[in-house]
C-alpha cells in the first residue's frame, strides 16, 4: 500500500506533467497591409526571400522583404482581376496567378482567368480564360515549366504543359452541388515520377483527395484523423508533410494544420487556430508565410459580420526539412580532405591536402579505397577536382601549398583515367599560378581557377591548350585570390570566390560560352574564407566557408542572389573548416578538413578523425 508522502508525491509529479504545455509554433505578423490593399490571398516566395502577395479583390501584387517592407507594386491589371494563388516558377523564372472575379464586380462577374507574370519586367505575359466559364482555384507547378489547376465550379483539375499551351483536363473529381466550392487546394508531391501524384483539397465537403498521375490519374479520397474545415491553400514542406489552411466559413475558427501523409488514417495537427480565414501560404528557408483574408463576411451575408479593419500577412518558423548531420565515411589517417567530386556512378573522389592522394567513396559498400596514391605521378597537395564522364576522366589541380616544400614543383591540371586511375595527362599552369578549382560549361572545355595569378583559365582537353577565360580587375584582391568555381546554366553566369577578401564574384557567360560583364554580388559581411562554390537552383548558390582567415571554423552558406545583392543564410556552423562539397539528392556532400591545423592558429592533432558528411537541404533551397 502507498504511503501517504509518497501518494503525494505522484499527485504532485501527475499534476506537472499534465501542465506541460503543448508546444506549437508561434505566429507572427509580418505585415500590415495599405489600407487600399484588402483582402490578401496568394503569395509566393521568390528565390531570394522576397514575397508576392495578391488579393481577392485588386489588380495588383505587393512584393515584400523579410523585414516586412513592401518595396514594389506590380499591375497585373486589366488583363487579370486578383491574385488568389500565387506560385512562383524558378526553372522559368516566371509567376503563376489564379485571377478569379470571386466577389465579382458591382454584381457582374468577369470570367475567371488564369495568369501569368514576369516578375523581372512587371508584366502579364499571359492571360487565359477558364474553361466553361469554370473557377481556376489554385495552381501547382509540374517542375518542367509548366502547371495543373484546380476548377471549383466544374470538379476538374486541368494542365497547361507551359504558359503558352492550352489547358487539357487530367482529372474529373466529380461534379459539384450548386452552391458549393469543389476541388480547391492543390500541390504536387515532392516524389518524382513515376511516383508522382497530385493532392486536391475539396473546401465545401472536406475531402482530401489523391489523383495518382502514374495510374491513369487514379482518384482515391484519403482517410483523415478528423474532418478538414474548409481546407484551402497547401504546400509541401518535407516528402510527408504537407501544411494547410482551413477556412473555417461558417465557425470562424480558421487553422493552420499539419497533415502527416506518411501515417493511416492521415493524422491531421493543428498548429495554429483562431485565425480569420487562412487562405494561402508559403514556405522560404523554414519560414511559413500564410495569408489572412477574412472575407468571411461576404461568403455569409446573412451572418451581421464586419469587414476586417486590418488585414496582415503572418509568419511562423515550422519544422525545415530535417538537417541533421551524418557520417557517411571515415577518411584515411592525416588525410585533411579539400575537395570532391562525383561520377555517374555515385561514387565520390575525395583529395587530399597532405597525402598527395586522391580517395575513392563507393555508396554501394560504403567503403573508402586509394583511387591514386603515388606521388611520382605528380601530385603534390591536392586541390579541385572534376570528373567528365563522357572521357571517362577524373581532373585535378595539385599545387604547392607549403607543406611538402618540393623544389621546382609546378602548379598544373592533371587528368586520371575513371576506370584504371592510370594518369592522362598532366599541364602545369602557364605562366606559374595555382591551380585550385574546376568547373565547365562543357565538358570539352574546363575553367580552371588560379588562385595566385588572379584569372580564370580555359584548359580546351582536345587541343590541350590554355587559354585566359577572364582576368578581371575584382579578381586582383589580395595575395589569395579566385578560389572555388561553379557554372550555372540557368543563369548563364560562372561564380567565384575570393578567397582573402571574402567575396562571390559573377562573370556572365555570352551563348558562344565566352567570359562577359564581371559583377561583385553584394553581401552584409565578408565570407570567412570562402572556399568552392556550388549552384543549388537559380539564383542560388551555397559556399563552403573554410574559416581559416578569422579562425571561427567555417560552415556552409546559402546565398540567394537577387541582381547584385546577395542574401546568405547560414546552413551548417562547423569547428572543422569544411572546404568543398557536392550537391545531389536534396543533401549536401562535405568533407571536415581541420585546415586550421595547417594553416591556422590550431595546432596539429595526430588524433583527428577524417570523414566525409552528408546533410540533407532546409526547405526553400
Amino acid at each position: 500500500m502507498f504511503n501517504r508522502k509518497v501518494l503525494l508525491y505522484l499527485l504532485l509529479l501527475s499534476a506537472v506533467v499534465s501542465a506541460e504545455p503543448d508546444v506549437k509554433p508561434v505566429a507572427k505578423p509580418l505585415l500590415t497591409l495599405p489600407a487600399e490593399f484588402g483582402y490578401p490571398n496568394g503569395l509566393a516566395y521568390l528565390p531570394n526571400g522576397d514575397l508576392i502577395v495578391g488579393s481577392v479583390t485588386k489588380p495588383s501584387l505587393l512584393r515584400v522583404n523579410a523585414q516586412g517592407e513592401i518595396i514594389s507594386t506590380i499591375d497585373i491589371g486589366p488583363s487579370l482581376w486578383a491574385g488568389t494563388a500565387l506560385r512562383f516558377d524558378t526553372s522559368t523564372n516566371l509567376l503563376w496567378v489564379a485571377s478569379p472575379d470571386f466577389l465579382g464586380k458591382q454584381g457582374l462577374k468577369r470570367r475567371h482567368r488564369i495568369g501569368v507574370v514576369d516578375i523581372a519586367r512587371g508584366k502579364v505575359i499571359t492571360a487565359i480564360d477558364m474553361p466553361d466559364k469554370g473557377f481556376g482555384n489554385d495552381i501547382a507547378l509540374d517542375g518542367q515549366g509548366g502547371a495543373y489547376v484546380t476548377d471549383s465550379s466544374s470538379g476538374r483539375i486541368y494542365h497547361l504543359s507551359d504558359h503558352t499551351a492550352a489547358m487539357v483536363e487530367v482529372a474529373d473529381l466529380g461534379p459539384v452541388p450548386r452552391g458549393a466550392i469543389g476541388p480547391a487546394g492543390i500541390a504536387l508531391s515532392p516524389s518524382q515520377a513515376p511516383a508522382a501524384s497530385l493532392l486536391v483539397g475539396h473546401y465545401s465537403t472536406g475531402q482530401l483527395q489523391k489523383v495518382d498521375l502514374a495510374e491513369a490519374n487514379r482518384v482515391e479520397s484519403l482517410l483523415l484523423s478528423r474532418p478538414l474545415d474548409n481546407p484551402d491553400g497547401m504546400v509541401w514542406a518535407k516528402a510527408d508533410q504537407l501544411y494547410l489552411a482551413e477556412g473555417a466559413v461558417e465557425s470562424g475558427e480558421g487553422k493552420l494544420s499539419r497533415l502527416d501523409l506518411n501515417t493511416h488514417p492521415v493524422q491531421v495537427e493543428t498548429l495554429v487556430s483562431d485565425v480569420n480565414m487562412p487562405v494561402n501560404l508559403s514556405i522560404w528557408q523554414g519560414q511559413l508565410a500564410f495569408s489572412e483574408a477574412g472575407i468571411r463576411h461576404a461568403m455569409l451575408p446573412n451572418s451581421n459580420l464586419a469587414k476586417p479593419k486590418t488585414f496582415q500577412i503572418f509568419r511562423l518558423a515550422i519544422e525545415p526539412n530535417p538537417s541533421p548531420v551524418s557520417t557517411l565515411a571515415i577518411l584515411p589517417p592525416h588525410w585533411y580532405p579539400e575537395s570532391l567530386a562525383e561520377d555517374h556512378q555515385g561514387r565520390v573522389y575525395i583529395s587530399s591536402a597532405t597525402e598527395s592522394a586522391i580517395a575513392l567513396f563507393d555508396p554501394a559498400t560504403g567503403q573508402v579505397s586509394e583511387f591514386v596514391a603515388d606521388p611520382g605521378l605528380g601530385l603534390n597537395s591536392v586541390q579541385g577536382l572534376y570528373v567528365d564522364n563522357q572521357a571517362g576522366l577524373l581532373y585535378a589541380c595539385t599545387a604547392e601549398l607549403g607543406l611538402h616544400k618540393l623544389p621546382g614543383f609546378n602548379s598544373s591540371l592533371l587528368a586520371f583515367n575513371l576506370n584504371d586511375s592510370s594518369l592522362a595527362g598532366r599541364w602545369p599552369i602557364p605562366g606559374g599560378g595555382l591551380c585550385n578549382d574546376i568547373d565547365a560549361i562543357d565538358d570539352s572545355s574546363l575553367l580552371v581557377t588560379d588562385t595566385t595569378g588572379h584569372r580564370i583559365l580555359q584548359f580546351d582537353s582536345a587541343t590541350q591548350n590554355y587559354t585566359v577565360w577572364s582576368a578581371d580587375e575584382l579578381f586582383h584582391q589580395g595575395d589569395l585570390g579566385l578560389n572555388g568555381i561553379a557554372y550555372s546554366d540557368q543563369d548563364q553566369a560562372v561564380y567565384v570566390t575570393l578567397f582573402q577578401a571574402g567575396k562571390l564574384i559573377k562573370v556572365a557567360v555570352d551563348e558562344k560560352g565566352e567570359a562577359g560583364a564581371v559583377s561583385e554580388i553584394q553581401l552584409p559581411s565578408p565570407l570567412n574564407g570562402p572556399d568552392a562554390v556550388r549552384v543549388l537552383g537559380p539564383n542560388q548558390v551555397l559556399v563552403f566557408e573554410n574559416g581559416v582567415p578569422h579562425g571561427d571554423g567555417g560552415g556552409l552558406t546559402g546565398i540567394a542572389i537577387d541582381g547584385a545583392v546577395g542574401r546568405p543564410v547560414r546552413m551548417l556552423s562547423s569547428d572543422a573548416n569544411p572546404p568543398s562539397g557536392l550537391v545531389a539528392n536534396g543533401a549536401v556532400l562535405y568533407v571536415e578538413s581541420y585546415f586550421g591545423d595547417l594553416f591556422g592558429a590550431s595546432k596539429a592533432n595526430e588524433n583527428r578523425v577524417f570523414s566525409l558528411k552528408r546533410m540533407a537541404l532546409p526547405v526553400g533551397f
